[in-house]
């Protein structure tokens, strides 16, 4: 019998798998598009991965552009020559909305306790979710096979200028400087955000991994794992770009990368090779 390595392999010389990574700073500020292409050559798979991601852009922004074919025209820009479309889509999107919505900021300003802001969120979050499901839904009726990958984020870095420029954005207008309610929201919020996107497109090739927490794991933060965060520390500031983006070549950027392989990418690449394994 062949094994994993050797079906992966087969896989690699087959056909070049196409990969797009579409959205915000996650993309192109860190960990990159390029730890998604290090995943992949480190486990010799043959991909070609192409990134239109912009830091700073938010899901809504993207939806507005082209009514709401943003993700058609990148992928038609990117890869001219697929017919089917990109194999596999990294979407890394919804931080950035949140920051930029005063309604949002606004709303946890005003909130007295946490169900508070917890509706807040809720808000905020089918905001992104209609913005989103427009763009999805267009994707899949041009490229139907392509499968979406999102991931949600990380805890950010606690240094005194994260504190007051890039973390202060987020969830202070509630959590002030209280780091287990700020991580507690972000995990929450993307976790619930997902679930929702997930109930919406149950027959749809849409997949979420929660890499959250990865980060602080790869700093031996006590009590992080891949998954859940260590609640009342940031990451390692040091293996930190920007505050709250995993630093690219640096083991939190590492820490992702293996992660997309082992959460999802192992077990996806192998069950479709199920015939040769």
């Amino acid at each position: 019998m062949f094994s994993l390595s050797n079906a992966l392999l087969l896989v690699a010389a087959e056909a070049k798998l196409n990969v797009l990574v579409f959205g915000d700073s996650f993309g192109d500020t860190g960990p990159t598009y390029h730890a998604l292409q290090d995943m992949f050559d480190k486990h010799n798979i043959d991909a070609n991965v192409q990134s239109s991601a912009i830091g700073g852009t938010s899901s809504c922004h993207w939806a507005g552009m082209n009514d709401g074919m943003a993700m058609v025209d990148q992928t038609q820009q990117l890869f001219p020559d697929a017919v089917d479309g990109p194999d596999y889509v990294w979407y890394t999107m919804g931080a950035n909305d949140q920051w930029q919505d005063d309604d949002f900021q606004g709303c946890l300003s005003k909130s007295k306790t946490d169900a508070d802001a917890a509706a807040c969120s809720k808000t905020e979050s089918n905001k992104i979710f209609g913005c989103t499901t427009i763009m999805l839904d267009n994707f899949w009726k041009a490229y139907p096979k392509s499968k979406v990958l999102q991931t949600g984020y990380e805890v950010p870095c606690q240094n005194l200028i994260c504190q007051e420029t890039i973390d202060r954005v987020f969830y202070r207008a509630y959590c002030g400087d209280n780091v287990t309610c700020s991580n507690r929201m972000g995990y929450d919020f993307q976790e619930n955000h997902m679930a929702d996107l997930r109930v919406k497109y149950p027959d749809h090739p849409y997949n979420t991994i929660s890499i959250i927490g990865a980060a602080q794991k790869a700093a031996g933060i006590e009590g992080a794992e891949v998954g859940k965060p260590a609640w009342d520390k940031g990451a390692k500031c040091d293996w930190t770009v920007y505050c709250c983006h995993p630093k690219y070549g640096t083991p939190a950027g590492d820490a992702w990368r293996d992660a997309f392989w082992d959460l999802y990418f192992s077990s996806e690449l192998s069950a479709n090779q199920t015939s040769i394994v």
